[in-house]
């Protein structure tokens, strides 16, 4: 890879993406009902687990050379968890 994931983005780039993404699928009740889920303590023990479901998912899916996308994803996928919290 000449670039990494954190030089092409940075935190508002990904949260506006997020946001983008996410209007573009969910309804507002939709996101009202996510809202209420995640300020439970399953919603936030599942939004807790997130990142490391998907390192699994990845290290299982993707070629057996991975570790520099694993290293970038492992720094990254923090940051995505809170714009996920901070967008619901």
């Amino acid at each position: 890879m000449t670039n990494s994931i954190g030089d092409t983005t940075d935190k508002q780039t990904l949260t506006q993406a997020y946001i983008d993404a996410a209007k573009t699928y969910y309804t507002q009740a939709e996101v009202d009902a996510q809202i209420d889920f995640y300020d439970t303590a399953m919603g936030q023990s599942i939004l807790s687990k997130q990142p490391q479901i998907t390192a699994a998912f990845l290290k299982q899916s993707l070629p057996d050379d991975t570790s520099e996308t694993e290293a970038q994803l492992g720094e990254l996928l923090p940051q995505m968890q809170q714009i996920i919290q901070g967008t619901f």
